[in-house]
C-alpha cells in the first residue's frame, strides 16, 4: 500500500491510499514513518496543516497550508482555512477543484438550498400579491377577472 499523501495536524493525522482511494484517519498518537516531523519538531506549538508526499521513499513536504494542494491522481486540491463551526473556531480541511475553488460542505448545502427555497417563497408571494392587487383594480374597472381567459 502506499500511503500518500499524509495529512498531519496538532489532533490527527489522515493517510489517503490513492491507489485504493480509502482513507485511514489515527486520532490520539501516531507513531509518523521515519522522516515525518513530529509536533514537537515543528516550529510552532500549534501545528498548522501539512500534507506530506511519499516520494522515493522519504516524506517530502508538499504543502505548509499557504493554499490548497493539487492532487491529480484525484483530480481534487486539499487545504486548510480558519473557520467557525458552531462555537469552535479553528483550522479546518477542505476540498476544492482545480480552480481552487473551495466546495461547500453537507452543511453549507444545506442553508443554500434552504435560503434558495425561502427566496423563492418570498417571490410567490409577492407574485401573489401583485396579482391580487391587479384582480382589483380590473374589478375597479367593471370587470370580472375571473371572466378573463
Amino acid at each position: 500500500m502506499t500511503i500518500s499523501p499524509l495529512v498531519k495536524n496538532s489532533h490527527s493525522v489522515t493517510v489517503l491510499d490513492l491507489k485504493s482511494g480509502k482513507r485511514n484517519p489515527v486520532i490520539g498518537d501516531f507513531d509518523f514513518p521515519e522522516g515525518l516531523p513530529t509536533a514537537d519538531e515543528l516550529p510552532c506549538s500549534d501545528a498548522k496543516f501539512q500534507l506530506y508526499k511519499l516520494i522515493e521513499g522519504e516524506y517530502v513536504l508538499q504543502s505548509a497550508g499557504q493554499k490548497p494542494y493539487w492532487m491529480p491522481e484525484i483530480g481534487l486540491a486539499i487545504g486548510a482555512e480558519k473557520r467557525a463551526y458552531g462555537a469552535m473556531e479553528r483550522e479546518w480541511l477542505y476540498w476544492y477543484d482545480e480552480n481552487e475553488a473551495r466546495y461547500p460542505t453537507p452543511t453549507e448545502r444545506a442553508e443554500a438550498v434552504s435560503q434558495q427555497f425561502q427566496n423563492e417563497a418570498a417571490a410567490r408571494i409577492a407574485v401573489g400579491q401583485e396579482n391580487n392587487v391587479l384582480r382589483e383594480k380590473l374589478r375597479e374597472l367593471g370587470i370580472d377577472p375571473d371572466s378573463i381567459s
